[in-house]
């Protein structure tokens, strides 16, 4: 086995949609703590519900197993960062939407003409 290798799984390393930086695993120095690079929608989460007020943060930290200070910064970046995720506003449709949406019309013409020369013929009841 390799020095910076591990034989754990992947649930193992992976709790809470966490990742692990791979330096840090399986490196033999005693109290060296392994990184962990949480998912933006992970952080999000906890903060919200510190945000919210109604449990103390060591309860979310427990819950989550986070550190309470980690939840306390996410909570100071979660409202200067919220506007961002109205920022964007709606797209224009792209120039492809735009050719397979006429595509789809003219099929749609073309099988709406042929129900009705099927219903007039009296092929189709």
């Amino acid at each position: 086995m390799a020095f910076f290798q591990t034989s754990r799984s992947k649930s193992e390393l992976d709790p809470k949609n966490r990742t692990v930086d791979q330096a840090s695993v399986g490196c033999p120095r005693k109290g060296k703590r392994r990184k962990t690079h949480t998912a933006a929608a992970f952080k999000a989460q906890v903060a919200l519900a510190a945000v919210r007020g109604d449990k103390t943060i060591n309860e979310p930290a427990g819950l989550h197993e986070v550190h309470p200070t980690l939840i306390h910064s996410w909570k100071k970046q979660f409202p200067a960062n919220a506007g961002e995720l109205f920022a964007g506003g709606t797209k224009p449709p792209s120039a492809d939407h735009e050719t397979l949406q006429t595509q789809l019309h003219e099929q749609t013409g073309l099988l709406k003409t042929g129900l009705n020369w099927l219903k007039k013929s009296g092929s189709l009841g």
